[in-house]
């Protein structure tokens, strides 16, 4: 019988005179064929994941029902297998090339039995590297790459819209010119609406709509993106700071003209209009007045539009209406603070309070200061009013048909639908490529050392047997294991044809020593 020493001897390096030197240059061949599977299946995963749109499609008319529950099942399997292939090809390898330097610089049976006495194959880089800074540095290195792999295909997912698009024609109307209402009584027909309508304009901008006061040329319906050109109707102001006058009033603030007698035909029209109102009436005396001229003519206008949410921008200057006469924007003005006199000489007109720069909603006194009351403020509002009650006009014509307008397109969407796909691929051509490396990396560690097989204590045993106990010789140094023992592998007989070996663990327990048999094979 060949037995180990039972000493208390213990070495924690590799010693130089090995004699478990086996052929190199073969790979058992379920060895090759189970660690070849391995990665292949990984690789093989890669791919469908990165063309998986060519053979399922997840989609939805809203995000989340395109990320369906039979879609994060799919997924998760995927990079479940693709992480457990990574890993399981990365830690064998490993294992394998470690195996292969441990062996290469002398490292005997007894040193691998260690490795099966308390180990796992995978505890072979820390005992190669002597748990220095190597080893706690690659167990970080695996377990991101282990992470990473496991979860890369689930965070690869995302949703995108996949939108079909096609085009509207629209017409809008454009106000390169406008028939002015010339009799008094057609005016006075279409003021009690008219007002009405400017009053629900001032009170309820409908932000969502315009960003204009007053713009009821948008064709309903509009649908989509679209940008065009026209011509709109705007009001030029000009206001300055004068002294009093007996023209001027807050009760009547509005006028044709207040330097010419109404008698002068010519010195009215239709599109002008002036007004007068005190600025600071909180100061009593000592108010300012404020005279502003009114002139509505045409613009060139530049509109953008999402469906009918359209925001419009003034792009060159004003050119005025022709001379009309004789009534217009003078008379819808004047309607307006009629409508609004106040029966209290204490109380400000909400109209002339909105002028100045108060919420038209809001009750301002008389003697109650106004925030942000200026003269570029009065001229900006001056300026909505007089625009407002241009295109107010203008919708009117006076009863005629218009005949100028615009012709433009908007691009829309017609149908969508959302759809769970990868987002990013290239990732996982690299993840195919270093699984392929570290196959490589595994097949010619396990072709160099083809014990790096199957590290076992079963195997070797085989080993044992199988090279006539010439292979791995016992009598070799004894190594610690994991728990502070001693592992020997001893040949119990002395036969030459009929043998038993086993693998003993020799304790010390309280002073007193204990061996027992860890494994055991019966040969012949």
């Amino acid at each position: 019988m060949s037995t180990d020493k039972q000493g208390s001897k213990e070495t924690d390096s590799f010693v130089k005179h090995s004699a478990d030197v086996s052929n190199s240059g073969t790979i058992g061949t379920f060895d090759f064929y189970i660690w070849t599977l391995i990665p292949a299946i990984g690789i093989i995963f890669c791919f469908i994941h990165t063309e998986q749109e060519h053979l399922w499609n997840w989609t939805g008319t809203t995000a989340a029902e395109s990320q369906s529950l039979q879609s994060k099942i799919i997924v998760s399997v995927i990079s479940t297998v693709i992480g457990g292939c990574v890993v399981a090809t990365l830690m064998k390898a490993v294992s394998a090339v470690f195996f292969t330097f441990m062996k290469y610089q002398g490292a005997n049976f007894s040193h691998f039995a260690a490795v099966v006495g308390g180990y796992s194959p995978s505890y072979l880089p820390i005992l190669f590297a002597g748990r220095r800074w190597f080893g706690i540095l690659l167990i970080f290195v695996i377990l991101i790459i282990s992470t990473v792999t496991k979860q890369l295909a689930v965070v690869s997912m995302g949703v995108r819209v996949i939108s079909f698009n096609d085009t509207m024609t629209s017409y809008t109307r454009d106000y390169k010119s406008c028939v002015a209402t010339t009799a008094l009584g057609e005016i006075g027909k279409m003021l009690p609406l008219a007002t009405l309508d400017a009053f629900n304009s001032l009170r309820n901008q409908n932000a969502t709509y315009t960003n204009e006061y007053y713009d009821k040329s948008i064709p309903a319906g509009l649908r989509g993106e679209s940008t065009y050109v026209r011509e709109l109707p705007y009001a030029n102001v000009s206001c300055s700071i004068v002294p009093r006058t007996a023209n001027y009033s807050s009760e009547n603030p509005m006028s044709q003209n207040f330097t010419a007698a109404n008698t002068l035909y010519e010195s009215i029209s239709s599109w002008h209009a002036e007004i007068a109102l005190a600025m600071n009436r909180d100061l009593g005396e000592n108010a300012s007045w404020v005279a502003c001229t009114i002139d509505v003519g045409h613009a060139t206008a530049l509109t953008s539009c999402k469906d009918t949410l359209c925001h419009t921008e003034r792009v060159s200057t004003i050119t005025l209406f022709e001379k009309d006469y004789p009534s217009g924007i003078y008379d819808f003005m004047s309607t307006m603070f009629k409508m609004t006199a106040p029966g209290s000489m204490v109380t400000r007109n909400p109209l002339l309070s909105w002028i100045l720069g108060a919420n038209i909603t809001t009750y301002v006194d008389i003697r109650e200061k106004i925030p942000g009351e200026s003269l570029q403020t009065i001229q900006d509002r001056v300026e909505i009013f007089g625009t407002m009650a241009g295109r107010i006009l203008c919708d009117y014509n006076n009863k005629e048909l218009y005949t100028d307008t615009v012709t433009f397109q908007s691009n829309y969407i017609s149908s969508q639908y959302y759809v769970n796909r990868i987002l990013w691929k290239w990732p996982f051509w690299l993840l195919a490529g270093f699984i392929f490396v570290i196959w490589i990396l595994c097949m010619m560690a396990m072709w160099m050392t083809p014990e790096s097989r199957i590290i076992s204590v079963e195997w070797f045993i085989s080993q044992y047997i199988s090279r006539n106990r010439y292979g791995y010789l016992s009598g070799s140094d004894l190594v610690k294991t994991h728990q502070k023992t001693l592992l020997q592998v001893v040949d119990t007989s002395s036969n030459e044809n009929v043998g038993n070996v086993s693998v003993i663990q020799t304790d010390t327990y309280k002073d007193i020593k204990v061996q027992r048999v860890r494994r055991d094979k019966q040969y012949q």
